[in-house]
């Protein structure tokens, strides 16, 4: 690795450090570290069997959290590393591009490698905890892989592809376009460079053998999102460099990329302000305040099943939350064929003269504060940044 890559990498790194902790967990961070970190391996995939969703991640963020602890600070810190990776393989993938023609390769590589490190939704998915920052990486690392096991054509280059495509299909749905891309784009090379097509062919076909029975049962559920294609980012980023160097003029050219880094890291400063943990705490504040005044006695109440994750995340009273709901419609955590529904769903709000009750609610997810029985009297209302909290007195 050279100098100027280095520094980037730490550059980036430094970003996506500021501040990682500072927010509250989100409803899918929260979902993923009770998932993984709550439950043994068997529950954590009888979990996941109910939607099957490709399971790499979880497997991975599992062994992490059980390596280096479950706080926020940790499970967040595998994105930071795998958003650091990805500017690596982003500049190595740049390289190998334009393998042939070094004037042109090194600039390329470089001014890649930068635009992923001030990204700001790049930044963004490396503060949290999520399969996007590890996706992100892996469908670099295998693009590259690729393009250079077709150059090489050698058994050990396309046996690393073929792992590296491999990792990428059990990470997300969105790897099955990357598969047919990768396919395309082989098929056009080796016609176009007449070279020998065994290796590549026994390479995909294997892949498809390996990924087809978990198709086969995930099928159905395949379903891709717009947000999904925030993996194509970096290969846009890729694109966008090359066109950048391609502008005439050195001045000009010097100028839009400045512009451009500039407006990247401007983006990301207004997000890291809004990362205000002391104005606004989300459901880490609102829990603590709970943890700090509930009596073993008192009752919780959720508003809807969004709030459950994080709240148990952050519950240190002992207390088990129940959740205000008149649908089984629930998430893998709070699965009724896994959790008993009278342990964690309350469709009548049943109390007791001078119980104290806690109602835990929010105004988003265009959601409202619930509708409660007469006798419950309102002692104290706080917001903390979305995240609300009665607190009644029964009589």
């Amino acid at each position: 690795m050279n100098i100027p890559l280095g520094l980037i990498i730490v550059f980036s790194s430094f970003l996506r450090l500021f501040k990682l902790t500072a927010g509250s967990l989100g409803y899918n961070e929260a979902y993923l570290a009770l998932l993984t970190q709550n439950y043994g391996w068997k529950e954590m995939f009888a979990r996941l069997s109910i939607d099957s969703p490709p399971p790499l991640y979880y497997i991975v963020l599992k062994f992490w959290g059980g390596i280096f602890g479950s706080g926020v600070g940790s499970l967040r810190s595998l994105s930071v590393i795998f958003g650091a990776l990805t500017i690596w393989v982003g500049y190595l993938f740049a390289r190998e591009l334009l393998a042939s023609n070094a004037d042109e390769s090194k600039p390329l590589s470089f001014l890649t490698g930068l635009l992923l490190a001030v990204n700001p939704w790049l930044i963004w998915s490396s503060m949290q905890v999520g399969n996007v920052a590890f996706g992100t990486f892996l469908g670099l690392l295998a693009s590259y892989l690729l393009i250079k096991a077709l150059r090489e054509n050698e058994l050990r280059a396309w046996l690393a592809y073929v792992l590296s495509l491999i990792a990428c299909l059990f990470t997300h749905y969105f790897f099955l376009v990357v598969f047919l891309a990768h396919l395309g784009f082989s098929g056009y090379y080796i016609l176009r460079q007449k070279k020998d097509w065994r290796y590549p062919a026994g390479s995909f076909v294997l892949s498809f053998l390996i990924i087809l029975p978990w198709l086969l049962k995930t099928f159905r559920q395949f379903e891709l999102t717009n947000n999904d294609f925030v993996f194509m980012l970096p290969f846009l980023i890729v694109l966008l460099s090359f066109l950048l160097l391609k502008i005439s003029g050195s001045r000009t050219k010097k100028t839009i990329i400045v512009i451009l880094i500039f407006a990247n890291l401007f983006s990301y400063a207004f997000y890291a302000v809004g990362l205000d943990a002391k104005n606004n705490p989300g459901m880490a504040g609102a829990t603590e305040y709970i943890n700090e005044r509930a009596g073993d006695t008192d009752k919780i109440f959720l508003s809807t099943e969004f709030l459950y994750p994080g709240f148990v995340y952050y519950n240190g009273t002992g207390i088990q939350p129940k959740l205000i709901s008149e649908t089984k419609a629930l998430n893998l955590l709070i699965s009724p064929e896994y959790i008993t529904l009278e342990n964690e769903i309350l469709k009548n709000t049943q109390t007791e003269i001078n119980d104290n009750v806690w109602l835990v609610w929010t105004r988003e997810q265009n959601q409202t504060k619930p509708n409660v029985p007469g006798t419950w009297t309102v002692v104290e209302e706080i917001e903390f940044g979305g995240i609300a909290i009665t607190y009644y007195l029964v009589k």
